[in-house]
């Protein structure tokens, strides 16, 4: 059945037509893939890309699925009503050959501090408001597609003001989480915690996964301090 809300991603490799669709990935707002596909272009693929596309001719020499095969299995997930999340989302409906009236493009939801036409790039905003490094190496449309989902759900739970260059207080997740009275712990190894730990958060060192589990599982059981409350004022948990 038509989803209410979707992320979509593309990878394209060139042909003697320019860009054109060789992977095509959905997913829903809790992550879950929906779809994901290699898509053979109707004509012979001549530079792979593989560097942005991370397609390579090995994964694509069985590939029989068509750009009209993606358009008719992607419209039975997509409804009118269903909202469509992209980053430049202009560019996978142009390679899909595809338009769609209700859509949330994440390069307008985090405008770039220097206006139009520039646009910030999505493994910026991923690294900056989520904490993970996406597209390192190559891209993964699946990938790209989840954090695009994310970013525009942090949007809508936290506002218009969330992210935007005039707002700098709020310059992660953890803060504004902290900022709506939430306590925030990230429980890693020491060299994650020096890049995503901020000083609004609790930063909790391991060795192991295992030991992972037991520190975040004692810091999901404190209490939650908001304002006016003493330590053992009571409250949700928090974690990270």
């Amino acid at each position: 059945p038509p989803l209410s809300m979707i992320a979509i991603d593309c990878e394209m490799c060139y042909t003697a037509e320019g860009l054109e669709l060789t992977r095509a990935s959905a997913v829903s707002e809790d992550g879950s893939v929906m779809y994901d596909k290699l898509v053979k272009p109707p004509r012979p693929i001549t530079n792979y890309n593989t560097a942005h596309s991370g397609i390579t001719a090995e994964q694509m020499r069985e590939v029989t699925t068509t750009l009209e095969d993606v358009q008719r299995e992607l419209l039975e997930l997509i409804a009118a009503e269903t909202i469509l999340i992209g980053h430049s989302l202009e560019n996978d409906l142009n390679r899909l050959k595809m338009m769609h009236a209700n859509c949330v493009d994440t390069v307008a939801l985090y405008p770039h501090k220097r206006g139009p036409p520039y646009r910030t790039k999505l493994a910026h905003l991923t690294e900056r408001f989520l904490g993970r490094k996406i597209q390192e190496g190559s891209h993964d449309s699946v990938a790209d597609a989840r954090a695009t989902m994310e970013l525009a759900l942090l949007k809508f739970v936290f506002g218009p003001g969330f992210g935007e260059p005039s707002n700098d207080g709020c310059s992660s997740v953890f803060e504004a989480l902290t900022g709506v009275g939430r306590r925030c712990a990230v429980v890693d190894r020491a060299p994650a915690l020096k890049r995503l730990a901020s000083g609004v958060v609790t930063s909790v060192a391991v060795l192991t996964d295992l030991e992972a589990a037991d520190r975040l599982a004692e810091e999901v059981a404190k209490p939650v301090r908001r304002a006016g409350e003493s330590i053992g004022g009571g409250g949700g948990g928090g974690g990270g």
